[in-house]
């Protein structure tokens, strides 16, 4: 089941306020394995360069983005609230996200 990336209403709120919500697609074309995070509730986080991350609904809606240090990340890896997916849980986002993914 293929997925589109939509903007939510909040995240078109925070693109207006300056946040990198338009980097979201980019970001998730040049993505590494290591860049796929899981939250907590479910939803994908999406690691760019520059501190960015990208919050997203597993059925593509864009929550919000943010510029996040490396130690941010690190301490919400630690406490549990982000979480390396196994490689079923990645398989699934790369399926989902197929279109975005260079060839």
């Amino acid at each position: 089941m293929n997925a589109e990336i939509t903007r939510g209403e909040h995240a078109e709120i925070r693109n207006k306020q300056g946040r990198p919500v338009g980097q979201v697609i980019n970001d998730i074309e040049n993505s590494r394995p290591s860049d796929i995070l899981v939250q907590d509730d479910g939803r994908w986080v999406v690691l760019g360069p520059n501190g960015r991350a990208h919050i997203i609904e597993p059925d593509g809606e864009i929550v919000t983005s943010l510029v996040n240090d490396r130690k941010n990340t690190i301490d919400r890896i630690k406490r549990g609230r982000w979480a390396r997916p196994n490689s079923e849980k990645l398989q699934e986002f790369r399926d989902k996200f197929s279109k975005y993914f260079k060839r």
